[in-house]
C-alpha cells in the first residue's frame, strides 16, 4: 500500500501465561492431636502445571509447633512466577490423659496389706508407695511419662501426689480397778 515491494518485517510474541492461584491452600484446618504418628500438611488446589517440588517443616510426630513452606515448579519459560503460598504454623497438640481418681484414702489397720488403688494408664507410671501393712502415713505419685507429648486433663504435667493412710485401731485402754484384800 506505500508503493514499494520490499519485504516487511512484523514483530510479534506470545506472552507468558500466568496461573490461576485462587484455590491454592494448605490442607491444614486445626491443630493435630499427639498419637504416637507422623502427621503431614500439604498444599491443594495448585492449578495444572504448578507441582511441589519440595516441603520443609511440613511433617512431625512430637508436639509442637511447627513452620511449613513449599518450593513450586513450574514451566518457566511460558509462565509467569506463580504466586507465592505463604509458610504456614501448624500446630500438634499434647495428648489429653485423664488424672486418676483415687475413692478411698483412709483405712484401718487391719493386719493385713491394703492402699490406694490407681487405675493403670500407659501414659503414666505410679511410684512410691500404693499398698502397706502398718498404719501410717503414705503417698504415690502418679507421673506422665511423656510430658512433652502428654498433659492431664487439666491442661498441666506435674506429678500427682495421692497422700493415703492407715490408722491404727482404736484399742481400750483397760481399766485397772483396785481391790483390798
Amino acid at each position: 500500500s506505500d508503493g514499494t515491494t520490499d519485504d516487511v518485517n512484523i514483530s510479534w510474541s506470545i506472552a507468558k501465561a500466568s496461573f490461576d492461584m485462587s484455590n491454592a491452600k494448605w490442607d491444614y484446618t486445626a491443630p493435630f492431636t499427639y498419637n504416637g504418628t507422623s502427621k503431614s500438611v500439604t498444599l491443594k488446589g495448585l492449578p495444572v502445571g504448578v507441582t511441589v517440588q519440595n516441603y520443609t517443616g511440613n511433617s512431625a510426630t512430637n508436639a509442637g509447633t511447627y513452620t511449613a513452606s513449599a518450593t513450586l515448579t513450574y514451566d518457566a519459560a511460558n509462565y509467569n512466577d506463580p504466586t507465592p503460598i505463604a509458610p504456614l504454623t501448624w500446630e500438634i497438640s499434647k495428648a489429653m490423659v485423664n488424672m486418676p481418681t483415687v475413692t478411698t484414702t483412709a483405712f484401718t489397720y487391719n493386719g493385713s496389706s491394703q492402699g490406694v488403688s490407681i487405675p493403670e494408664n500407659a501414659a503414666y507410671t505410679v511410684t512410691a508407695t500404693t499398698s502397706a501393712t502398718d498404719a501410717g502415713s503414705y503417698t504415690a505419685t502418679v507421673a506422665l511419662n511423656n510430658k512433652a507429648n502428654y498433659q492431664w486433663n487439666d491442661g498441666t504435667t506435674g506429678d500427682i501426689n495421692i497422700s493415703w493412710s492407715i490408722s491404727a485401731i482404736g484399742v481400750a485402754k483397760p481399766t485397772v480397778t483396785t481391790t483390798s484384800f
